[in-house]
């Protein structure tokens, strides 16, 4: 599935304009930040057997534990069908997303060497 398609995918699930959509980076997965009704929003997505959606979910439910423990976390956000996570398949592969309230702060700039020297590995 081309990322585009998935990117369409999500803002219909989580009901965002796609053109608010910049992207953030790719690893094991590709992380976007959206805004929807004038707050940021991090979308998460990757290709994963079906069956990883219930790792996923579990991810939620420990965000949510350890937002009832007065801890600082980002919370996920449902999709148009209450779900903490979804899935959407094509060519054989499924693609597992999920979307987080954006935490406060700034990203970080390993190109930035007033950021990103030696005294962060001095901590």
């Amino acid at each position: 599935m081309k990322t585009n398609e998935i990117l369409e995918f999500a803002s219909q699930q989580y009901e965002f304009q796609k053109n608010t959509l910049q992207f953030i980076s790719n690893s094991t997965n590709q992380i976007y930040m959206f805004t929807k009704q004038n707050k940021s929003y991090i979308l998460r997505f990757s290709a994963h057997p079906p069956e990883y959606i219930h790792q996923v979910k579990a991810e939620m439910d420990w965000l949510y534990y350890l937002k009832r423990q007065n801890l600082s976390v980002s919370l996920p956000l449902k999709t148009l069908q209450g779900k903490f996570a979804t899935c959407v398949e094509n060519e054989g592969e499924t693609y597992i997303l999920s979307a987080f309230e954006k935490a406060d702060g700034q990203n970080w700039d390993k190109n930035d060497p007033q950021r990103w020297n030696a005294a962060v590995f001095n901590h």
